[in-house]
């Protein structure tokens, strides 16, 4: 993911995650582990994980937000 804003980053990846036509299983693992590592320990840190991919996306979408609205410019 590198520093790209998540919007960016999961256009790219997800045209990519299509092609490969695996189970949603595969699909939030692959997304996880190529997530940046900052999101990810938010993720793994909420009470209720996201259990679907549009949940687990969701999170992760959110977290970014919040971040880039509080962090300030660099």
């Amino acid at each position: 993911m590198g520093n790209r804003e998540f919007n960016e980053w999961y256009q790219d990846w997800s045209m990519h995650a299509r092609q490969a036509n695996v189970d949603e299983q595969t699909w939030m693992y692959a997304f996880r582990k190529n997530l940046n590592q900052l999101l990810h320990q938010k993720i793994i840190q909420m009470s209720l994980q996201p259990d679907t991919m549009t949940a687990l996306v969701k999170a992760a979408r959110d977290l970014d937000k919040n971040w880039h609205m509080f962090a300030g410019p660099p």
